[in-house]
């Protein structure tokens, strides 16, 4: 049994270590929101001046990193921005080479874009402050877990789209917030209206998981005109076979996938079969990714 002494020496010590961590959090909160050096979307940069994807992307390199500190100057001390270094670095880095194709086909053909699966938003923030607006016609970002303007966070897998909405202020073309399901018959008649309205549609998909990537695949064949996608998880063992939209009676198996000796690059040659229209593909470098994960598919009609 211990004594009272050791009681007390143990409360103690809790309570220090306590204490020790709620200042260390709130100097770390400090800290990102800090107008100088090393803190938030400007240690992103000087993060990203290195990033192997970015330097493969010469173009854009140079006005992402201008941007970002651009936004750096103007967020630090918004509580709507998503300042995290390591966030930005990451989502930049898988921005990149879609950047890189989408603005230059914008300076060749305006168009209309819609991003699938936006998530977090990244790329259409990106986008909506680089491109044009004669060039960008309109910035869809498809996504159904966007919550609405006075909505709170009540469960995981939503997204507070105030960072997006912050971007909105000083975007060159407006991020439209398109809160949908993307295999609902109505998004596929909305992508067929937006083509014949813009006359022409490019489809982003970044890091889509199984059939979310097959879904994006089938919206461009029937009414895109571009179709940048980066694969991500491949479909599961016992899922249906995928035959809908794709390319000259192309099918897609999980089961096939699954028992190829690699999965990933056999998903991705699969998705890149079922494109419609003038396909490639690129590897690029990344300081983050797994290897598997940083192929890039592009297909353009």
């Amino acid at each position: 049994m211990r004594s009272s002494g050791s009681v007390v020496a143990l409360v103690v010590f809790a309570v220090t270590a306590s204490i020790l961590r709620l200042r260390l959090a709130v100097s770390s909160a400090f800290a990102l929101r800090s107008s100088e050096g090393m803190a938030g979307l400007r240690r992103a940069a000087a993060l990203l001046e290195e990033s192997p994807a970015l330097r493969s992307c010469p173009t854009v390199r140079p006005r992402v990193l201008e941007l970002l500190e651009r936004w750096h100057n103007l967020w630090w001390n918004d509580t709507r921005a998503m300042l995290v270094p390591q966030r930005w670095y990451k989502e930049v880095e898988e921005c990149a080479q879609p950047l890189e194709w989408v603005l230059s086909s914008l300076d060749q053909r305006p168009a209309a874009v819609v991003d699938v699966g936006a998530g977090k938003g990244i790329f259409s923030m990106l986008l909506s402050h680089l491109a044009p607006p004669d060039s960008l016609h309109q910035l869809l970002l498809l996504d159904d877990r966007f919550l609405p303007t006075s909505a709170v966070v009540r469960r995981r897998g939503v997204i507070d789209a105030k960072s997006l909405r912050l971007a909105n202020e000083t975007s060159l073309v407006p991020l439209e917030l398109w809160q949908a399901n993307a295999f609902d018959r109505a998004v596929a008649d909305r992508c067929a209206n937006l083509a014949g309205q813009h006359g022409r549609l490019v489809f982003v998909g970044i890091h889509l998981c199984d059939f979310l990537a097959l879904r994006t695949v089938e919206l461009f064949n029937r009414a895109g005109h571009e179709l940048i996608l980066a694969p991500c998880c491949v479909p599961g063992k016992g899922n249906s076979v995928w035959r809908s939209g794709l390319a000259d009676g192309f099918q897609i198996c999980g089961d096939d996938i699954q028992s190829a000796p690699f999965p990933q690059s056999r998903w991705t040659r699969s998705l890149l079969q079922a494109m419609e229209g003038s396909r490639s593909r690129v590897r690029v470098p990344m300081s983050h990714s797994l290897r598997p994960k940083n192929m890039f598919l592009r297909s353009l009609k």
